[in-house]
């Protein structure tokens, strides 16, 4: 095994014309390749009809957005006219469609603006059911799957296409598993996995095949694990509320840099939202209904009971011994923004100290952001050294 070229993988992942995925549809032509927007779709119905799902969480800050102002408003997040102008630039123009999951109210604006705007490729939006029982919203979402993978392939699907979905969730399955050893090894020792290396190693699933992804994880942890670094003397902080528009890696480097590693997060949910594997036996649609009801964390986009919610933040802080929490939100993103506010008041009450910050996609000025960081790292370290 080959250790990951993070040269290559920073350039993967900040290219905003998707090369990479041009150069797979060279090289596996007629194979669909469908887009989906943050923060979790079911990359499993791609899959299974021989293509390539790609993960759009937005442009990053070497976009400059034209074409996106004119649609969007300046009093909304970034990420929605990044991808306007991603694909007006013609970086999705090979795309056979787009999924919009039911994350805010901005993102199923989009899903309708985008099938105007966009009429050569068609646009699906994922209406994930907040009833969470199996008559109603499991019912439900076996029928939107259903439908969302009779789009993806032209026709509904048969047996051929059951077998080849059961044999994609085995396979994302174990992306899952070994994307979980990484969280594990970057909680108990971050010194061993840079930020930087961390960051770029899972967003590349967000662009490369399950098949070519799963070896550079195994070839990474491998070394990784060996690895005999010496830790700083940072306190580790739980990172909330970045679901969906992504903040920069020199966001992220200077959140360490200042005294903070990050141990826990929900970065690019969809990759690590399901607390076990699939069911891999039965029904592949069934499989997925059933993880989607009974083996997903809470999310700002997720109806549960706000005690629930809080007693999840709770327990993360716990298992993974963060010293607190650091809420990174957004501009503008109501559903993180909304959860914080709720959160904050069941970490005072637990006696656990949180901080906040906003950001956009395109933040590039990281010394307001340093000094929240740094107070935070030197008032908790102050008060754990305090008779």
């Amino acid at each position: 095994m080959t250790r990951p070229n993070f040269d290559h993988l920073r350039n993967l992942c900040q290219d905003p014309m998707l090369t990479a995925v041009a150069q797979w549809q060279a090289d596996h032509p007629g194979a669909p390749v469908v887009g989906y927007l943050p923060a979790y779709a079911p990359r499993e119905l791609v899959y299974a009809a021989g293509g390539l799902a790609v993960g759009l969480w937005g442009g990053g800050p070497h976009v400059e957005i034209i074409h996106g102002d004119i649609y969007y408003q300046s009093y909304i997040c970034r990420l929605p006219r990044g991808i306007l102008e991603m694909a007006h630039m013609g970086a999705l123009k090979d795309f056979a469609g787009v999924i919009f999951p039911s994350v805010c109210d901005v993102m199923r604006n989009l899903s309708g603006m985008w099938q105007i705007l966009f009429p050569h490729h068609w646009a699906s939006y994922l209406d994930l059911p907040q009833d969470f029982s199996p008559e109603i919203g499991g019912r439900f979402y076996h029928e939107t799957l259903l439908a969302l993978a009779t789009r993806i392939c032209g026709a509904p699907p048969d047996d051929a296409y059951a077998r080849r979905l059961s044999h994609a969730i085995v396979m994302t399955n174990r992306q899952g598993e070994l994307l979980r050893r990484l969280a594990r090894l970057r909680s108990s020792t971050p010194w061993k996995v840079p930020v930087d290396e961390w960051y770029y190693l899972i967003r590349s699933a967000l662009i490369l095949h399950p098949e070519v992804h799963i070896p550079l994880l195994s070839a990474y942890l491998a070394e990784a694990e060996k690895r005999a670094d010496v830790p700083l003397d940072n306190i580790r902080v739980h990172l909330a509320g970045a679901f969906c528009e992504q903040p920069t890696v020199g966001l992220l480097k200077t959140i360490e840099r200042s005294g903070c590693y990050v141990i826990s997060h929900d970065l690019m949910l969809g990759l690590h939202w399901f607390t076990s594997p699939l069911g891999e036996k039965g029904d592949p649609f069934e499989n997925l209904v059933e993880g989607y009801l009974n083996r997903t964390a809470p999310a700002p986009f997720k109806y549960c009971d706000y005690r629930k919610k809080a007693r999840d933040i709770l327990s993360n802080v716990r298992e993974h011994r963060a010293d607190g929490v650091m809420f990174a939100s957004p501009s503008f993103c109501d559903p993180s923004l909304l959860e914080r506010t709720m959160l904050r008041g069941a970490l005072e009450e637990a006696d656990i100290p949180s901080t906040s910050f906003k950001y956009a996609e395109n933040t590039c000025q990281y010394n307001g952001i340093a000094e929240i960081s740094g107070t935070f790292s030197d008032s908790i370290r102050l008060w754990r050294e305090a008779p």
